[in-house]
């Protein structure tokens, strides 16, 4: 309150100080041929002297910023001297109103009550002392002009005291209406200050991450569209790191969420203190942080912070007497060398990560123009694909698997083969992981099972058609059934159909899989186990599912005519297969030596471009009759 009075006080009171200034040199020249010298001289001196000391005073208090002590001591000092001034001018007023004609008297009079009028109203901030100082003004005037015994003196007296209770009575209702507006700006200010408190609270929560109390992915995404709208030299490069705590999805399992919380938490001190006051670090989403280096000199050392970020997350971790050891990678892509934008900048950024996650030499990767022309050639496969699969131009070939003694086929392999105008042969390997990440593996799994069942049901009903399940395929609830009506539309029975499966299906979700598998084999659809011997929990999914078939990968038969090590490994497995009732193949036989020791440990079926590299579905049934006339096979040749 007392800081708006003083805030009134610095406008109204140099004007009021200059209004009693004219006010005083009107009088003093009304009285200049009347009044004695030292009324005209000295009193005046005093008063002028006073008034601009006072003007001066406040004008210099305008610019001037004061603490609550001194505008207190300001507005006791405006309640001393305004009644003090006031008096001493009316008592000056009085002493000259003998010496004046009635002309001079009336003058003098109206200049008091003018006087006494305004100063009361420019001091109405402070009712105490605005009443005050009409006592003081009005009261000596008005002794004077009833010592007089006059009765027109005495009526002018009644019009002062009348004036100066309605101006007191106007004064205290404008001071309640001023208190009543300060409160509501006060009010007004304090809902504001809340409000602005409020969003500043808003903002804190919405912009820090709860766990670890530093930045999260909505700050440090605004943060990097900040920066580079804004960024001064193109010439220097804007770095954007994105950092994965490898390992920590175990360390959940192994200590519990809360131990993870707290790694976190000290992961997010560790990276505050290396980027404390220069750039930018936040926690982006579960156990990946990202940073900005706002001024890097070059890539050199982009990279060597990031390697010093990843040793300091990779040191240990003490927490409740436990201890856990994690390690990092880190992504890294430049503003404006690898993208011109924030979105692209951060897509950048993770397919560096993704990188240095794969990478066997290092767990720091910078994009580069590399992987540049390698997202530039996925894109082009990818909507190559699109285009193949809608247009259904991909191919089936077939590959025999052979019983070793009979020299004939028990089932062709169908393997996807595709052929772009533009873009030559994509290995297999290549255009299924894109169908996988794009999802439009569904579409075109059912597009090279059509084919390949519509071959096979011309071969003789002895002869299965074997079909690689896409590990992305065999966990949908959707598939099995998919599948059956395929079967159903080209006629082939279930019992013709072998559906080879990878442990990497089985490891994505077993559950999934494992339901799917029972719907197969409930149809009579077999089941077998690509590539065993390479994944370290292939043995274990032999005794949890019901396997027709296991393949032994190719890795051992290759040379295993002279690898001692490798014939045991075999010879281990198909006694195995034998105790359990499963058909044992033989993968990637290449050579009448690999296959002559494979018969000798007690394999009796294999497959290898030894018998055929795959074909195409018109070539199948040459091959099929050529054995059933020769009743022959490359082995038994060699031995001819």
């Amino acid at each position: 309150m007392n800081a708006v009075r003083h805030s009134l006080l610095a406008q109204q009171l140099p004007l009021l100080y200059i209004m009693m200034l004219i006010a005083a040199v009107l009088v003093l020249f009304t009285f200049r041929n009347s009044a004695p010298l030292p009324l005209i001289s000295v009193v005046p001196v005093i008063l002028f002297s006073s008034a601009i000391i006072r003007t001066v005073h406040w004008f210099r208090l305008r610019r001037t910023e004061l603490t609550e002590q001194q505008i207190n001591r300001q507005i006791r000092a405006t309640m001393i001297l305004g009644p003090v001034m006031a008096f001493g001018f009316t008592v000056w007023a009085g002493l000259l109103f003998d010496y004046g004609d009635a002309y001079q008297q009336a003058f003098i009079a109206l200049m008091v009550l003018i006087c006494a009028t305004v100063t009361s109203v420019c001091t109405a901030a402070m009712p105490a002392t605005s009443s005050l100082i009409i006592v003081a003004a009005c009261l000596p005037f008005t002794i004077k002009l009833l010592a007089d015994d006059n009765e027109v003196l005495a009526t002018m007296v009644v019009a002062f005291a009348t004036i100066g209770v309605l101006l007191h009575k106007i004064l205290r209702q404008y001071y309640h209406a001023l208190t009543d507006v300060i409160e509501s700006r006060n009010l007004l200010t304090r809902r504001n200050n809340e409000v602005t408190a409020a969003k500043r609270e808003v903002t804190r929560i919405a912009y820090t991450d709860e766990l670890t109390g530093i930045a999260n992915k909505r700050h440090f995404n605004q943060k990097l569209n900040e920066l580079i709208e804004h960024h001064p030299d193109p010439q220097q490069s804007l770095v954007v790191g994105i950092i994965d705590l490898d390992g920590f999805a175990t360390i959940n399992d192994v200590f519990g969420y809360a131990f993870g919380d707290a790694v976190l938490k000290e992961a997010a001190n560790r990276l505050q203190t290396i980027f404390a006051g220069k750039d930018f670090v936040a926690r982006y989403e579960g156990d990946e942080f990202a940073f900005i280096l706002n001024a890097a000199a070059d890539e050199h050392e982009a990279m060597h912070i990031a390697t010093e970020v990843c040793k300091t997350l990779e040191q240990h971790y003490h927490i409740g007497g436990d201890t856990a050891i994690l390690a990092a990678s880190c992504g890294l892509a430049a503003f404006p060398q690898s993208a011109d934008n924030a979105d692209l900048l951060r897509s950048r950024a993770y397919y560096a990560l993704h990188e240095a996650k794969t990478s066997d030499r290092t767990h720091i990767a910078l994009f580069s123009p590399r992987h540049e022309q390698s997202i530039q050639s996925r894109s082009q496969i990818e909507q190559a694909l699109r285009l193949a699969i809608h247009e259904n131009k991909l191919d089936v070939s077939f590959q025999p698997i052979m019983d070793i003694e009979a020299g004939k086929p028990v089932a062709f392999e169908a393997l996807a083969r595709w052929h772009d105008s533009e873009l030559g042969h994509i290995s297999p390997v290549q255009f299924i992981s894109t169908a996988e990440r794009t999802g439009l593996i569904s579409e075109l799994m059912v597009q090279l099972l059509e084919k390949a069942s519509a071959t096979a049901r011309s071969w003789p009903s002895s002869i299965q058609l074997s079909f690689n399940m896409s590990a992305k395929e065999i966990v949908r609830t959707s598939t099995g059934l998919r599948t059956l009506s395929i079967l159903n539309e080209n006629q082939l029975p279930g019992q013709r159909l072998d559906i080879e499966i990878t442990e990497t299906a089985l490891l994505e979700n077993f559950n999934a899989a494992s339901s799917t598998i029972q719907n197969l084999k409930m149809a009579g659809v077999s089941i077998a186990l690509d590539d065993f011997g390479t994944g370290h929990a292939s043995l274990g999914y032999v005794g949890k599912i019901d396997l027709d078939k296991l393949k032994i990968d190719r890795s051992f038969a290759t040379g295993i005519n002279e690898n001692i090590r490798n014939q045991h490994i075999v010879k281990a497995i198909i006694d195995m297969c034998g105790n359990l009732d499963i058909r044992c193949i033989a993968e990637g036989v290449e050579t009448p030596a690999e296959l002559e020791t494979l018969r000798k440990l007690g394999c009796k079926y294999a497959q290898g471009y030894l018998f055929g590299r795959p074909m195409p579905a018109d070539e199948t049934f040459k091959f099929i009759a050529d054995c059933v006339q020769q009743n022959t096979t490359p082995l038994n040749q060699a031995a001819g």
